[in-house]
């Protein structure tokens, strides 16, 4: 109930890294002509086609998301309804905000549609088991939903061994949003089910951040 109090002021990232409140989620529409999976430098990576970027494309240096190490969905019934998680998915990666915006909107007054949204906040990308795109979900950076969110548990601690292992496997990528910047937040990365961090089983997948002062590092687990 406390956390759910936080969720429910604008942004709600006030609290953090002492916190991180529910994440709503928004489904996209899938158009499997838009989509290319595609490998680059040895991670995987999705292409959106131009001509569905629309009004985000003059913002952009290039059009390729990074995305996180496939895994498998592991989180329960109820908790993949509430994170609009297709039925069909079996495998899926949490999707990289786009570090090559040129003039990233702060989202209180100017948002972006669709795929767009994806390109600003990031989100996640589901297959089905023939490895076709069944659904597409977009982080929103501000307002809470209390029927669409992704939530966690308090903050476990980030040792600095524990980043060079996950270093080894899992590339780390600039933090975005200016809140979190302004806070010290550095890079983050997306923990797949199943990646151990430490002693942490890590069954339904987390976020890690690092901070400038390594004493604030420190990681999400998913709630399931």
């Amino acid at each position: 109930e406390r956390i759910r109090r936080f969720a429910q002021t604008e942004a709600a990232i006030y609290m953090f890294p002492n916190h991180l409140p529910p994440i709503s989620v928004s489904r996209t529409p899938v158009d499997r002509s838009i989509w290319e999976r595609v490998d680059s430098k040895g991670h995987h990576c999705v292409q959106v086609c131009p001509k569905a970027l629309k009004d985000i494309l003059p913002r952009l240096t290039h059009n390729e998301l990074n995305v996180s190490t496939l895994a498998r969905v592991t989180l329960k019934a109820h908790v993949r309804t509430f994170a609009l998680i297709p039925e069909q998915a079996t495998t899926f990666g949490f999707v990289y905000p786009s570090e090559g915006i040129k003039d990233r909107v702060d989202g209180k007054f100017e948002r972006f549609d669709g795929i767009g949204n994806l390109y600003q906040n990031g989100g996640f990308v589901y297959y089905d088991d023939k490895g076709d795109v069944v659904g597409v979900n977009c982080l929103m950076s501000y307002g809470f939903s209390s029927t669409s969110n992704i939530r966690f548990h308090r903050p476990y601690t980030l040792r600095k061994r524990d980043i060079k292992e996950l270093q080894m496997e899992h590339p780390w990528y600039k933090v975005q949003r200016p809140d979190m910047i302004a806070k010290g937040c550095l890079r983050f990365v997306f923990v797949p089910p199943g990646v151990r961090i430490g002693k942490h089983p890590n069954k339904y997948g987390a976020f890690a951040y690092e901070f400038e002062d390594s004493c604030m590092n420190r990681f999400f687990a998913i709630q399931s």
